[in-house]
C-alpha cells in the first residue's frame, strides 16, 4: 500500500485528510474529519461506507475523544467505576495505539450488569412518577450504556475484524435495549388503566394534537417508536375513538378530559430524551449492517492504519 498523503487544516478550516490507495484493488481510502457528525450522546451516523471506488472511513480518533473527555461528567448512581473503567481503557488505546482487548474484554464483562440494572429500573418505573431525580437517573445509566455498546461495537471490529461479521451478542445486545427503552416509552405515551386498557385520556399524544404549544409534527416521530400503530393517522383515529362521542353526524362531546402535560415538564422532557436514545440505538444498527456488508476482508486492517495515523 503506498504512503499516507497528508492535507493538514488550512486557514479556510478544511480538516485534514488522510489517503491511501489500495494497490490490489485501487480505491481510494479517505477520512475526513468534518464527516464525523455525532448525536448528543457521542454515536456517529456511520462507520464506514463503500461508494464505488472509495472506501470512507468514520475518523474515530475524534469520537473517542470526545467519549473519553466527558466520562467523568456522567452522572451516574450506580456502575460509575465500571463506566469510567471501560472510557479509561479506550483512552489508554488511543494515546499507545495498543490494548484493545482491555477496552474489549472491559465490555465484554460488564455490558450485561448496564443492561440488568436498566431493565430493572424501567420496569419498575412509575408512568406518573414526579420526580426528577428518578427520571435523570435511568437516562443517565441508559446514555451510559449507548456508549458502552459503540465500543463494545468498535472494539470487536477492531480487535478481530472480518470475524466480527460472525457476532450475535453485541447485535443480540443491541436490539434488546432498543425493545426495552422502546416498550418503557409507549407506556408513558399512552398508560395503561387497571384492567390493562389503554388510557387514552392520560395520552401525552393528545397534548401534541390538540395544544398550540406542542409541535404536532413530532408525532411523526413518535409514533415511529410505537409499535401499536402503524402511522400517525391510525393513532389519532384510535385516540378520537377513545375519547369523542359522536351523537349524530353534526355534533360530538369528548368523554372526559384530559391529563394535562406542560411542554417543559419533566415526563414530557424525559419522553424526547427516549427519543433520542432510540435513535442513537439506530444508529449503531446501522453500523451493524455497514460491518456486514463489507465484502473485502482488506478493509478492516486498513480501518486500523487510519486510527493509528491520527
Amino acid at each position: 500500500m503506498s504512503r499516507p498523503k497528508r492535507q493538514r487544516k488550512n486557514n479556510s478550516g478544511v480538516s485534514k485528510e488522510i489517503m491511501l490507495r489500495n494497490k490490489t484493488t485501487g480505491q481510494w481510502i479517505k477520512r475526513l474529519d468534518e464527516e464525523v457528525a455525532l448525536s448528543e450522546n457521542s454515536i456517529p451516523s456511520t462507520l464506514i461506507q463503500i461508494q464505488q471506488n472509495n472506501i470512507y472511513y468514520t475518523d474515530t480518533n475524534l469520537i473517542i475523544r470526545r467519549l473519553v473527555e466527558e466520562r467523568h461528567k456522567e452522572n451516574i448512581k450506580n456502575l460509575e467505576s465500571t463506566y469510567i473503567t471501560i472510557l479509561d481503557s479506550l483512552d489508554n488505546y488511543r494515546a499507545y495505539s495498543s490494548g484493545v482487548d482491555a477496552v474489549f474484554n472491559n465490555c465484554q464483562q460488564n455490558a450485561s450488569h448496564f443492561y440488568n440494572e436498566l431493565r430493572r429500573m424501567a420496569s419498575e418505573f412509575n408512568v406518573a412518577c414526579k420526580d426528577k431525580e428518578i427520571n435523570e437517573n435511568l437516562i443517565n445509566l441508559s446514555k451510559a450504556y449507548i456508549k458502552v455498546l459503540f465500543v463494545y461495537l468498535y472494539s470487536a471490529f477492531s480487535l478481530h475484524k472480518e470475524k466480527v461479521k460472525n457476532d450475535t451478542v453485541i447485535y443480540g445486545k443491541i436490539i434488546s435495549f432498543g425493545e426495552c427503552i422502546q416498550e418503557l416509552l409507549e407506556r408513558i405515551l399512552i398508560p395503561q388503566k387497571g384492567d390493562g386498557q389503554l388510557d387514552y385520556r392520560k395520552s401525552i399524544y393528545a397534548m401534541f394534537i390538540y395544544r398550540n404549544d406542542f409541535n404536532i409534527e413530532y408525532i411523526n416521530e413518535l409514533v415511529r417508536y410505537d409499535q401499536r400503530f402503524k402511522t400517525p393517522l391510525a393513532l389519532i383515529r384510535e385516540l378520537n375513538n377513545n375519547t369523542i362521542r359522536f351523537e349524530d353526524y353534526s355534533e360530538f362531546s369528548i368523554g372526559g378530559t384530559f391529563e394535562k402535560y406542560e411542554i417543559n415538564s419533566t415526563i414530557v422532557k424525559f419522553v424526547d430524551s427516549l427519543i433520542k436514545l432510540l435513535r442513537d440505538i439506530d444508529r449503531l444498527k446501522n453500523i451493524r449492517e455497514e460491518i456486514n456488508n463489507i465484502e473485502q476482508d482488506s478493509v478492516f486492517s486498513q480501518f486500523e492504519l487510519q486510527l493509528k495515523d491520527g
